[in-house]
Order: structure tokens, then sequence, then C-alpha cells
């Protein structure tokens, strides 16, 4: 499987009169065909790397390829400067097609999309952090060289009185966010139902526990 590479694609064709002799039939009229050259990801074009182009026989289709065409030692019915400078301004002249920034305008609408979505997080978190409330399921992360190598969890917050918070802490530790994020909502679908068994026993800590800890996310906002 290709996995990265570089595509061609003909981005246009114009016809040439009184140009060189083809060496295999000897008519002067030529095709010049352009094509742009385009890199690729899993054949997503993602961002144009130049041009190349090709003389084509209108009469036997003898192609003349791009090394070739500013290089040819043969009679021609042209001046070859003027032949050389008119094939050179229109393989100029075409548009790059907007296809080939394809992949690189799906990378940028993603990124504005999560970079929205994460702005829009660090919100809903600082509020939460700064007016906590119950019935919430969060995700955090724990410090400590102990929780390093899994240090994301969830927690649910069934009740706030006081300065204390009744809190069930879940019994499965994640070295990822977003796997944490999976097991809280399966976790919070099972809760509603009354069943437990993803959560260790409630306890009773202090409001402030969440100073000691890193919220990232609120899964039931």
């Amino acid at each position: 499987m290709i996995l990265y590479g570089v595509q061609f694609k003909n981005i246009s064709t114009y016809e040439i009169k009184d140009c060189f002799s083809c060496v295999e039939c000897g008519q002067t009229t030529h095709h010049l065909h352009i094509y742009q050259r385009v890199a690729h990801i899993y054949h997503i074009p993602f961002f144009p790397l130049g041009r190349i182009c090709e003389l084509q026989c209108a009469h036997c289709k003898a192609v003349t390829e791009h090394k070739a065409i500013f290089s040819k030692d043969l009679e021609q019915t042209k001046n070859a400067q003027e032949l050389s400078n008119e094939l050179k301004a229109l393989k100029k002249t075409p548009r790059t097609p907007w296809t080939c920034y394809i992949g690189l305008a799906i990378v940028l609408a993603i990124g504005s999309i999560w970079g929205g979505y994460s702005y829009h997080n660090s919100l809903l978190v600082q509020e939460y952090l700064n007016q906590p409330k119950a019935s919430k399921m969060l995700i955090v992360k724990l410090p400590g060289k102990e929780f390093s190598q899994y240090p994301y969890t969830f927690a649910y917050i069934d009740s706030i009185e006081e300065e204390k918070m009744m809190v069930y802490f879940g019994r499965i530790s994640s070295t990822h966010q977003s796997n944490s994020s999976k097991d809280a909502k399966l976790a919070l679908e099972e809760f509603k139902k009354g069943d437990y068994h993803r959560f260790e026993d409630p306890i009773l800590v202090a409001s402030d526990w969440l100073n000691d800890v890193q919220l990232m996310e609120i899964i039931n906002k």
C-alpha cells in the first residue's frame, strides 16, 4: 500500500502549431500537456510541488517528455528560443486547482475544530472549579509518581454539602485522557441504572480536593 508520494494531475492542454518536426511522422503540430505535481498521503492531495509538461504529436501521438522539450536539438520551423519561451509561458499559465490543497484544508479544519473545542472545554473547567456542582462526571489527571503510568481516571460528584463532596472514584485508570473519557461515558450510563461496579465505594472528601488534581474534562456538561 502506498502511504504517501507524488501524483500528477493534467491541468491543461494547448495546441502548438509549427512546432518542431515529429521524429516519428514529421508533422509539426503538437499538443502541450501540463501536469501539476502534488504531494499526497493515502491518495489525498495536500499541496502542489511544481509542474512538468510533455509534447504529444497531434498526428501519431508520439510523446516528447519534459526533460527533452527544452533541449531538443532538432530542425524546427520556429526559432528555438521563441518556441522555448512560448512553452515556458504556457506552462505557467494555468491556475493551480484548489483540489491540490484538499488534504491541507482538512488538516486546518480539524485543527480549528479541535482548537475551538479545547478553548470551550477550558472555559467550562474553569467555571466548574469556581463553582462545583453535584451530579457531574469528571475526568481528572492524578499527580505524583505513583500515578505516572496511568494518570487519568474519572470521578462522579454525587453530592456537595458545605465544604464536603461525596465522590465515586473510578476503578479504572488510563494512560490517555481519551480512554478515560470513553470509560467515564460508559460508567455514567451504568451508574444511572444503579450499576456501580465501575466505581470504588463513595468517599467524603474536602471540596478543595480538585485543587490537588488536574481537572481535564466534564463529561455531562
